[in-house]
């Protein structure tokens, strides 16, 4: 139910990857893990599945070989000199514009397309539902790039955070805080582009998300207002909130109305919950809470990308912006 085809391709073997035979890539609804295949049977890995996998601040790259039984699961490093940078990463561009997908490449007909896949009877292929409209393929798009910009900003923040919570707060204070409450700019100075994937290109409007000159961009977007710098700031705000009484303090005594510039971004009615409650309804979203699923996934093809849809999507950015000052001043009252 989560992929998408690949009518041109950077991989291992592109020249397998067409029209006719695409690459497939699919995800979970959290994209903890990716795995992609090929769909030609004249490629030398034609019997393999790649994958990347979330590693505490870490990815995993590696491959399946289905030519042994049982299957062998193996690192392969090969990966690394396509998914580069520090950790290796998936690599994505910001949505919809994702050079060498069927979505890019058919607009419109697109779903013909993957009908006509359908029309090989080829299991690779048939195994994916077709959709019935052409909309479900921008939405699969949209999903996927908020997807990975969570996990992507939760494996960077993971691979710096210290173990120990006096520490962890230490610098949680000092990405979001330091030099007059300018936490974009700070978070961004601390993760350089570098670590941000080097296929991003041009982002709408002419500006491109990845500038190695300015670190990590406000504009790293991929939908909806979600970009690395703020899933960051919203992994670093909730360990706060969970390590300091000050903060958590705080967040319980503002109205959840007060906790974004406009309440059309607000999970619950406005005036009846707190921000704490907004923001464990934003993190359950982005990270994962007991247990609880991230990303709760639309998958109804009836459904608009409606208000609630965007709303349930958004990484909270507004919330950020008003509540960042205010937990730096409840971090300097202590």
């Amino acid at each position: 139910h989560r992929a998408t085809f690949m009518v041109d391709s950077q991989a291992l073997d592109q020249d397998f990857v067409s029209e006719r035979r695409p690459r497939v890539i699919s995800f979970g609804a959290t994209a903890d893990t990716i795995f992609a295949w090929g769909t030609n049977a004249k490629s030398p890995r034609y019997e393999e599945v790649e994958f990347i996998a979330k590693e505490a601040g870490d990815w995993a790259l590696g491959v399946i070989d289905f030519t042994t039984s049982p299957p062998t699961v193996e690192r392969d490093e090969t990966c690394r000199s396509c998914h580069v940078g520090d950790p290796p990463h998936p690599l994505w561009a910001q949505s919809p514009g994702w050079p060498g997908s069927v979505t890019t490449k058919h607009e419109a007909r697109a779903t013909r397309r993957v009908e006509a896949w359908h029309e090989t009877g080829d299991p690779r292929l048939t195994a994916i539902p077709v959709w019935p409209d052409d909309l479900h393929h921008d939405r699969m798009a949209h999903e996927f790039t908020d997807a990975l910009a969570m996990r992507h900003g939760e494996v960077l923040i993971e691979s710096v955070l210290p173990d120990e919570p006096a520490a962890g707060v230490k610098l949680a204070r000092k990405l979001l805080c330091r030099g007059n409450n300018g936490w974009k700019s700070n978070i961004q100075a601390r993760f350089p582009a570098e670590q941000m994937p080097s296929t991003m290109g041009d982002g709408r409007g002419g500006h491109r998300n990845v500038n190695p000159r300015k670190s990590l961009k406000e504009d790293y977007q991929t939908t909806y207002n979600a970009s690395v710098s703020s899933v960051i700031a919203l992994y670093l705000v909730h360990y706060l909130v969970a390590h300091e009484e000050r903060v958590e303090t705080m967040y319980e005594a503002v109205d959840n109305t007060l906790s974004a510039r406009s309440s059309w971004h607000l999970h619950y009615a406005p005036g009846t919950a707190s921000a704490l409650d907004e923001l464990e309804s934003r993190v359950k979203i982005a990270f994962g809470l007991k247990g609880n699923k991230q990303l709760r996934y639309r998958r109804s093809i009836q459904a608009d990308i409606s208000r609630d849809m965007l709303r349930d999507m958004r990484l909270g950015a507004d919330h950020l912006k008003s509540m960042v000052p205010q937990v730096c001043k409840a971090l300097d009252a202590g």
